[in-house]
This record gives structure tokens, C-alpha cells and sequence, in this order.
């Protein structure tokens, strides 16, 4: 039934000659969201020859919720989300960023924590990003059971909160022992001065795996999946008229990614059992 309301809702918006697409545009401020939002929907609707429209979800699970209803039949999502897409609602890869290919989780400890290593997690308090964070969370859980430390029986106790940053706080502050963060935002805050290499450990960093991606339903049909896929792989950072869209995607350019590239988190998925009907 999903799949149906996809197709038919999905079809009736290109029907219409407009595109709703699904993004939470970057900015401080909503004045500034809303100049990154308006950028990006203008270099669409001079790509795709149809008004796009920006439609912000309030979470991950309602972006998600809006692909599988057809009211987004393009959205940027986790690879988690993707997923999730891919497999309820026949969702492909359109576009990722060159320079979000690969990342990492990022197990955290404070110094005085004596937390160096994996097993030194056992008996400790920890912070996980949000359940539908793939590198805050998803891949967490997925590589602590590869390494026999399961969370309910490695943990003293674990929380959830909002984000890299949230999960920092958290660690220096003593609010937790550990915590799990995403490699990018790690260094991000690093440049930022949020922290200082010595405040914290580094305690184990994953295998790299893919994560946020521009995705669309099959249901737009193949040219219109293609036209999509190179409105964004066309941008370049040596065009002076790009710099403004790849500003506002916070991006030095994509590529079209394969789906047999989220293989393995797809298993993680499956093996932490969130995939749910």
C-alpha cells in the first residue's frame, strides 16, 4: 500500500510540473536557511525545467515518512533513512557529496574517564547520538555487537541525545564516560576550538562506511532520475556560478553513488533489527 500511494502521489507532483524535494537547509538562523533553501531551488528549477520546492521535515522519521507518502519523492537522508526508503519504498541514489563519501563513528572518552580501549567500556555510562543517527547510532550498535560488547551488557547505563555536539558536552562535562561521534563533526569542533585533543580519547574509530545522500523514488521515472542525478553531479567548484549551490548544499561536489555501496549498512539494519513495517 505504501509503495502504491508513492507511485501515484509521486507521479501526480510531476504531473502537476513541480517538485517537492526534502531538505533541512544549513544556517544559524532561519534567515539563513531560508537564502540556502531559495538558492537551491532556483539552480533545480532551471535544471529539471519545473518549480522545486523545499519541504522541511522536523525530524528524521518524518522526512522518511513524507518519502514513503509521496509528498518528498526527493530527499537528502542518513544512509539510514535511505535505507529505510530503499526498502519500503523503492527509493535509489541520486547524489552524494566527494567529500562525504566515507565516514566514520567515533568512540570518545574524557581523559579522566580511564577509558582507552573498547573494553574499557564495560560498566561505563555512555552517550549515542539519536535512534535515527546512522553514525551516532546505527553503525555504533553494529560494530560494539561485532566486538562481542553488546549494549545492554556492556553499559552501566546509556542515554541518547541531540546530536555530535549534545554527545561532546556530554563527555566533557562528566555527564557520561564515553560517547560515540561522528568523524567529521569530531574535527569540525576541533577547528572550531570546542574542545582541545587532550580533553579527550580517542577510543576507537570504525571501519569507514557511506552516509547522507540525495535520494528519489523510481516512481519519477528513469529521465527525470537522470536529470536529477545531473543537476547535482554538474556542479563544480571551478564554475563561479556554482559556488553559491555547493555553499548552500555545504558541498565540493557529488557524484552518483551505487546502492550496493550502503551493503553494509543495510546488514547493520537487518542485524539491529530496525527495519520495521
Amino acid at each position: 500500500m505504501i509503495a502504491l500511494a508513492s507511485a501515484t502521489l509521486a507521479a501526480a507532483t510531476v504531473a502537476a510540473h513541480s517538485l517537492n524535494i526534502g531538505w533541512l537547509p544549513p544556517g544559524d538562523t532561519p534567515a539563513e536557511r531560508k537564502v540556502a533553501a531559495h538558492t537551491v531551488e532556483s539552480y533545480l528549477s532551471g535544471m529539471l525545467g519545473m518549480p522545486v520546492h523545499v519541504v522541511t521535515a522536523r525530524s528524521y522519521q518524518d522526512a522518511v515518512a513524507a518519502c514513503l507518502s509521496g509528498s518528498t519523492p526527493v530527499a537528502y537522508l542518513g544512509a539510514f533513512g535511505y535505507i529505510q526508503a530503499h526498502d519500503r519504498g523503492d527509493f535509489v541514489p541520486m547524489a552524494q557529496r566527494k567529500d562525504g563519501k566515507l565516514t566514520r563513528s567515533v568512540f570518545i572518552a574524557n581523559v579522566d574517564s580511564g577509558v582507552r580501549t573498547l573494553e574499557d567500556l564495560r560498566g561505563r555510562t555512555f552517550a549515542f547520538g539519536e535512534r535515527t543517527s546512522t553514525s551516532g547510532y546505527v553503525m555504533p550498535m553494529y560494530f560494539l555487537d561485532l566486538n562481542d560488547l553488546p549494549a545492554r551488557g556492556t553499559f552501566r547505563s546509556s542515554t541518547h541525545v541531540k546530536g555530535d555536539r549534545a554527545v561532546m558536552s556530554a563527555v566533557l562535562d562528566f555527564k557520561v564516560d564515553a560517547g560515540v561521534i561522528n568523524d567529521k563533526y569530531l574535527n569540525r569542533m576541533r577547528r572550531e576550538g570546542r574542545y582541545k585533543p587532550g580533553q579527550v580519547n580517542i577510543v576507537w574509530e570504525s571501519p569507514p562506511f557511506p552516509d547522507s545522500l540525495w535520494c528519489a523514488s523510481k516512481t519519477l521515472g528513469a529521465p527525470m532520475l537522470d536529470r536529477i542525478s545531473n543537476a547535482f553531479t554538474s556542479l563544480s567548484p571551478d564554475r563561479r556560478e556554482d559556488g553559491p549551490v555547493l555553499k548552500a548544499l555545504e558541498a565540493d561536489g557529488f557524484y552518483r553513488p551505487r546502492h550496493e555501496q550502503y551493503g553494509r549498512v543495510h546488514d547493520a539494519v537487518l542485524l539491529e533489527g530496525l527495519l520495521t513495517d
